[in-house]
């Protein structure tokens, strides 16, 4: 990707937005930081691809120098970008983190959610994905895949913000919005033969960006519980790949727990 590249990315309307709060209690480069840890997650760049230039970042996010070498400086401590003197930030290769096994799946369980439960569609789409992705669907760096962003409310409250990621190649045009407007996930799953047995995923407190927390009606240094899920056929092969975030209020995950060796 050259610079070009990286500041056409800014535009493109693919991933968290470059939205800051200034009256947010949380500091700036820190806001900077999560909303490009991010996009970094969500498959905007894949490993060793150049990055944005900090004078686009400035650009962008309408904020100091100072503010972007601190928040650049979080993400080179977090091992995902390095910076090389005369050359940029390339993406670093994202960790893959330790998952726990679960069985069977309920994706989302709103049953102990007061108000009743509805869906909003962010997004409909198609992105080439990051190796953070690819190691979890188990395709290509680069690949192609269907991506489906939702908000999830109970009554009057957001509750989750949800993305769910799909190999392209194995089940092309999964999500259209006309069948989603007739259709939630599971059924579509059903219908196109994409049978789950079993889930892993990690679950942690976490900070969220200002967008994400905007998006969940969250008070200023408000955590959220952020999710990441892969879900597998009786064969071992991912069906689907998501990132959640949820209020820690509102949000209740109930699973029954299969034991393993």
């Amino acid at each position: 990707m050259n610079s070009r590249d990286a500041t056409d990315v800014l535009n493109q309307d693919s991933g968290p937005s470059t939205w800051v709060d200034r009256r947010s209690t949380i500091p700036l480069y820190h806001q900077l930081f999560l909303n490009l840890r991010d996009r970094l997650f969500s498959g905007e760049w894949k490993a060793g691809e150049l990055f944005l230039r900090d004078s686009d970042i400035e650009q962008s996010y309408g904020v100091s120098r100072i503010t972007v070498r601190k928040a650049m400086d979080s993400l080179v401590g977090e091992g995902l970008v390095v910076r090389f003197r005369g050359r940029g930030t390339f993406v670093a290769a994202l960790p893959v983190s330790d998952l726990t096994k679960f069985s069977p799946l309920r994706p989302l369980d709103f049953d102990d959610i007061e108000g009743e439960y509805r869906r909003e569609i962010i997004k409909v789409g198609k992105v080439l994905v990051s190796k953070h992705t690819a190691d979890r669907l188990r395709v290509p760096e680069n690949h192609q895949v269907s991506v489906l962003r939702l908000l999830h409310w109970g009554g009057d409250t957001p509750v989750c913000t949800e993305a769910i990621f799909v190999d392209d190649f194995k089940w092309p045009d999964i999500f259209d919005l006309r069948t989603l407007e007739q259709e939630n996930v599971s059924e579509i799953y059903r219908r196109r033969g994409m049978k789950i047995k079993t889930v892993r995923q990690s679950v942690s407190a976490v900070l969220p960006a200002p967008e994400t927390a905007r998006k969940l009606a969250l008070e200023p240094g408000q955590p959220a519980l952020y999710i990441t899920r892969v879900s597998y056929s009786a064969d071992d092969v991912p069906v689907d790949f998501r990132l959640i975030y949820c209020r820690g209020d509102r949000y209740v995950l109930t699973q029954d727990i299969q034991p393993w060796h």
